[in-house]
């Protein structure tokens, strides 16, 4: 009777832990599935998205791929699919967000059964945790692009194409069944993303290499109908691998793969430190002790996961760029079984204890290290127009810094009546925007700003509009509000030197060519015998101490009807070279004649590169074609910015 107690028991704990493991594996999915639908309602569209639903309003299917998928450099599976699905449930955040979130909730079903089937149910729990809490994963199911559908689709071909190889099926049914759930997969990881496609063409290569003699036949088969439903995309094909990458994209350097990890674990220390602990200090020294081998499925899931990254680093490098953290994403599921396939035959009751320190540490630093809540439900574009509910009235100038489209959607969503002082400066001409905001009757100016987008905009309605009543600030984008009633314009610097020309200062310029003028006192004439002057020098100690600051440049320019060339408002920043050269350009096609308007130029620090010490910078008046012109109040001023403009894939600007 003892015998059999002790044969019961082993028998029982198992049990109870293989059940307890999947209790807890459907707590994961429930807690992934609330984390994505949080607030479904209030989750805005991104600008790819806006971009991909305005590119669905076409009256013929020939129409949307000429004009809305040949031009885009995505294949066209997901914008098919939203033509279709907008023309039955409409521009809804809730209805376009929806299959995506739903493909989000699916990945995590298949990479359980793809970890249980590979491995164990140890590393089925951790993979499935990673997928579930990471804003990754979360924030690409809540974006309707093609991305988590990709993991989606990825993640099943690989389930199909594994049992495939290497499963003895029993029954014709049941391979038939591998065999189409392998082909269709892949059909629709080639019409999803490239980058999912590259992944369909890696592991078709490698499955000649396990595949079992008796199903070389089938599978070679199953890859011809794979090209033979690509075939109709062919051209669509051919015709954007002649777009040559993303022309806005830079070449990726080697950090790119460190800020990689950081956004992996949420540019959170302990996050990261937990990670590497969980692959060094626990899965590869406990792979090591107990002797276990180096498997295929070690090999393959390592295979898939740094493949693309290196074959998306050296084409962005050699050919053109395409290397974003998001066509990563399809690699980083395979990445996650990779790093905690060693942990396989650990104890169950440990790893179900790692597993809640795990996504305790992932839910955590999502919602406070990131601030995701806040952060990404808070769009640029979306929080504009709720502002404007509160402050739009006659008297303040709204300039919106994207396309009207947008702003249309969002008036008619949120019923903004009063529409006639909301304008989108891309849409009129330099000259028009001064008329616009030297009109009078406007007293206020809230101004809209997407990223990068002109930052020296800021210092040219400033000109105007001298007092910053209000920032707000959003991932990839800010909001500001100004006032015409005040000259406390300079409270918005943390250091500024103005020039008014009436005495020698920090600018260098020549007195005697000084003259009298009505609106500013003082006046500086540049004339056709001088090529640089009025020049600032300004080294760096300690005043610019974050890449999150501004450098504003602004002067107010004059120009007779004789001027018929161009000068320059020049700012450079220089260590050993020059690292930064622009201007802003004096030029009659944008400046009106014989009447006083502000230029500016701002250096941006957010993208610069090196370091911040003892950078130098220069500013002066460039007039290599001998010009005669006017300036005055001339303005040099360093300013905080927007410290979250690129929190997306990055943590808070220092």
């Amino acid at each position: 009777m003892g015998e059999l107690n002790i044969l019961i028991k082993p028998m029982m704990s198992n049990k109870n832990e293989y059940s307890l493991l999947k209790i807890f594996f459907f707590i994961i999915i429930l807690l992934g599935s609330l984390l994505r639908f949080w607030n479904i309602s209030e989750i805005p569209f991104t600008h790819d998205e806006f971009s991909a639903l305005f590119r669905t309003q076409f009256y013929s299917f020939n129409e949307l791929i000429e004009k809305g998928i040949k031009p885009d450099g995505h294949p066209a599976g997901v914008q098919v699919f939203l033509y279709y699905w907008v023309k039955i449930f409409g521009f809804s955040e809730l209805w376009v967000k929806l299959p995506f979130i739903l493909m989000g909730i699916g990945a995590l079903y298949v990479i359980w059964k793809i970890g249980c089937e590979w491995f164990s149910e140890q590393v089925a729990l951790l993979a499935v945790s990673s997928l579930a809490f990471m804003q990754y994963f979360i924030m690409y199911s809540q974006i309707a692009r093609p991305y988590i559908s990709g993991v989606f689709f990825t993640l099943t071909m690989l389930l199909f194409w594994y049992r495939l190889i290497f499963n003895e099926s029993k029954t014709s049914k049941q391979l038939y069944k591998n065999v189409a759930g392998y082909i269709l997969s892949s059909a629709l990881c080639a019409y999803n993303h490239y980058f999912s496609l590259l992944l369909v063409v890696l592991i078709s290569i490698l499955g000649l290499f396990y595949v079992q003699r008796k199903r070389i036949k089938i599978y070679i088969i199953s890859n011809i109908l794979i090209v033979i439903l690509y075939l109709p995309h062919l051209k669509i094909f051919i015709h954007q691998l002649g777009l040559q990458g993303l022309a806005w994209l830079g070449k990726p350097d080697i950090y790119f793969f460190v800020n990689y990890f950081k956004f992996l674990t949420h540019f959170n220390i302990i996050v990261l430190i937990f990670c590497f602990a969980l692959l060094f200090g626990g899965g590869l020294i406990y792979f090591l002790i107990i002797r276990q081998t180096f498997r295929k499925e070690h090999l393959i899931t390592l295979y898939l996961a740094i493949t693309p990254a290196i074959i998306g680093y050296f084409y962005s490098i050699f050919i053109a760029p395409v290397l974003q953290i998001s066509v990563l994403i399809f690699s980083t599921s395979f990445l996650i079984l990779f790093v905690f396939s060693f942990l396989e035959k650990t104890d169950k009751r440990l790893v179900l204890g790692l597993t809640i320190l795990w996504s305790f540490l992932l839910i955590y630093s999502l919602v406070f290290t990131r601030d995701y809540y806040t952060n990404f439900y808070k769009s640029i574009y979306k929080e504009t127009f709720l502002k404007l509910k509160q402050i739009n009235n006659d008297s303040t100038l709204v300039l919106c810094g994207f396309k009207k489209e947008i702003g249309d959607y969002y008036i008619n969503k949120y019923e903004i009546n009063q529409t006639s002082n909301i304008y989108y400066p891309y849409r009129f001409t330099k000259k028009e925007l001064y008329k616009l905001l030297n009109n009078e009757k406007y007293r206020y100016l809230c101004m809209s700003r997407v990223t990068n987008d002109s930052p020296y905009l800021f210092a040219l309605y400033k000109e105007y509009f001298p007092n910053v009543i209000s920032y707000y600030y959003l991932d990839q984008g800010e909001i500001i509000l100004f006032s015409r009633d005040s000259l406390m314009f300079n409270k918005c610097y943390t250091f500024f030197d103005f020039n008014n020309f009436k005495e020698k200062n920090n600018w260098v310029f020549d007195l005697k060519k000084t003259v009298d003028d009505k609106s500013f006192v003082k006046a500086y004439c540049i004339d056709s015998t001088t090529e640089y002057s009025v020049q600032y020098e300004f080294v760096n100690n300690g005043e610019i101490y974050s890449y999150a600051q501004l450098v504003d440049i602004t002067a107010w320019i004059f120009i007779p009807k004789q001027f018929n060339g161009r000068a320059y408002l020049v700012a450079s920043i220089e260590k050993d070279s020059i690292l930064v050269w622009q201007s802003a350009i004096v030029d009659s096609s944008t400046i009106p004649f014989e009447q006083w308007v502000p230029i500016a130029t701002t250096l941006f620090f957010p993208d610069f590169s090196h370091s911040l010490d003892s950078l130098k910078i220069k500013v002066y008046f460039w007039n290599p074609e001998k010009q005669i012109f006017y300036i005055a109040k001339t303005f040099f001023g360093i300013r905080n910015s927007n410290f979250k403009i690129y929190w997306i894939y990055n943590h808070y600007l220092k």
